[in-house]
């Protein structure tokens, strides 16, 4: 779960020694040219629940097939807890990159029923253009 350290991530963001798994998703985000209208910068992962629901661009975990470049949320213990970025999904499984798990960046899998996910928040990505 969370490691609250410098990185890399957090000096991009001018926001160190905390909890980095949003951090990290706005990095990705920055990398990729993605502009802050399509998925907003924040630093904490109830900001982005919050911002994707205001936008009427979100889904409930058992709502919705999850695809590749959506946002998702999770939640433990009550509290909305942390974010990652899909990969893809099958019949029963979504796959995700996620920062700030086991002290680090990693691939990640968990079942589509599985409770620790709260939702996915569904980038409004411009058209691909070559």
């Amino acid at each position: 779960a969370g490691y609250k350290q410098d990185n890399k991530f957090g000096d991009w963001f001018m926001y160190n020694n905390v909890d980095w798994c949003a951090i990290f998703v706005a990095w990705c985000v920055n990398q990729a040219g993605i502009g802050i209208d399509v998925i907003p910068k924040f630093a904490l992962v109830s900001d982005g629940v919050r911002w994707f629901k205001n936008q009427e661009q979100y889904r409930d975990q058992g709502t919705y097939q999850p695809e590749g470049g959506d946002i998702i949320f999770f939640h433990r213990n009550g509290r909305i807890s942390h974010v990652g970025i899909v990969t893809g999904s099958d019949s029963e499984r979504v796959y995700t990159i996620e920062g700030n798990t086991s002290n680090g960046v990693f691939e990640r899998s968990y079942l589509l029923t599985d409770t620790y996910v709260l939702g996915y928040g569904l980038p409004a990505y411009p058209p691909f253009t070559e």
